[in-house]
């Protein structure tokens, strides 16, 4: 698995990097917002551990032009940012996780492992259609999910962009 690490505090990032490289992943580094954007657009990573406060260029905006060019992008940031605001705007944005400063490595890598598995939801990834045994199914870039159709009626908010929610006879549509 190929991760870009992207964060100007040099002690952090070796840190995190020797650790991230003893779980087996290779990991490379930026050291500031426009190299990181440039490093993420050159070549696919699997995730992306992305800072906020960097030079050059806040990470927010990073992470918007990550999010316009691929909206499946696993990023995870890991900032000091204090601001609850901030940590929902990003998530918003369409970071896949939020880990703030200071924080435990073994729950950082934790969830780099939660966001690497395979199967993880990436952002901007679910999509509803019907199944083939009858019931509501949600689809992701990994595969289908099947799901009851109150499940279903529940993810609706999170999706979307198409294909639509379609329904099928075990789901009846709701009137407005």
């Amino acid at each position: 698995m190929r991760l870009l690490l992207i964060e100007d505090d040099e002690r952090i990032a070796r840190m995190v990097g020797r650790a991230l490289h003893e779980e087996g992943y290779q990991v490379s580094h930026a050291a500031d917002g426009p190299a990181g954007l440039h490093a993420a657009q050159a070549e696919p990573f699997d995730l992306i551990i992305l800072d906020l406060m960097l030079p050059g260029m806040d990470g927010t905006v990073v992470l918007r032009k990550l999010m316009e060019r691929d909206p499946r992008q696993r990023v995870l940031v890991l900032s000091a940012v204090p601001e609850v605001a901030t940590r929902v705007a990003c998530l918003e944005l369409g970071a896949a996780d939020f880990v703030g400063k200071p924080f435990s490595l073994d729950e950082l890598l934790a969830r780099v492992r939660a966001r690497t598995r395979e199967g993880a939801p990436g952002p901007a990834s679910e999509r509803t259609m019907p199944s083939p045994t009858g019931s509501t199914a949600i689809a992701n870039t990994i595969g289908i999910v099947e799901v009851t159709c109150a499940e279903a009626a529940a993810a609706l908010p999170v999706v979307t962009s198409p294909p639509a929610t379609r329904h099928d006879a075990a789901c009846p549509r709701r009137r407005s």
